[in-house]
Order: C-alpha cells, then sequence, then structure tokens
C-alpha cells in the first residue's frame, strides 16, 4: 500500500485489513528507489510504515518493492531485513 493512498483513504486500509488482507509497506510516493539517496528511501518508508500501523492498528511487517529492489539492508525495525 503507498502512504499517500492511506493517507487519503485511510477507511479503505482499514477495510482491506478487516478483510484478512495483509497490508504492506510499498513506500510513501512511489519514487523509484535507484532516484532517492538513502535518508530519502529511510524517511519516506518509514513514515508509510508508521501510518499504514496507525490507520490498521497493527504492526506492518513487509515492504513490498518490486525485484530490483536493493536498500532491503536498511533497518527500518522488527520484521524487516536488514
Amino acid at each position: 500500500m503507498l502512504g499517500w493512498v492511506a493517507e487519503r483513504y485511510p477507511q479503505l486500509v482499514r477495510d482491506i485489513a478487516a478483510r484478512g488482507h495483509e497490508i504492506a509497506c510499498h513506500g510513501f510516493s512511489h519514487r523509484l528507489v535507484y532516484e532517492q539517496i538513502t535518508e530519502e528511501f529511510y524517511e519516506e518508508t518509514l513514515r508509510a510504515k508508521n501510518l499504514l500501523e496507525d490507520i490498521t492498528g497493527s504492526a506492518v511487517n513487509r515492504i513490498s518493492r518490486g525485484e530490483l529492489f536493493h536498500r532491503t539492508q536498511i533497518p527500518l525495525g522488527p520484521g524487516y531485513p536488514g
């Protein structure tokens, strides 16, 4: 789930989670990973993760960024690689 979508439509996120679907973090703005410096990527991903957790009341344990995602070594907390 993109953070900006969750921010705009929090009830949609709640409805999806209530139907038993896992909510994964797909960043906040959907900017390409290779166009961001590490700090931007970290801040944007953490912002989206925290927002999703606030909306759902549950831990977000997965980043979903595609095959070419290479910044998984950045520690974002429990449940994240790194």
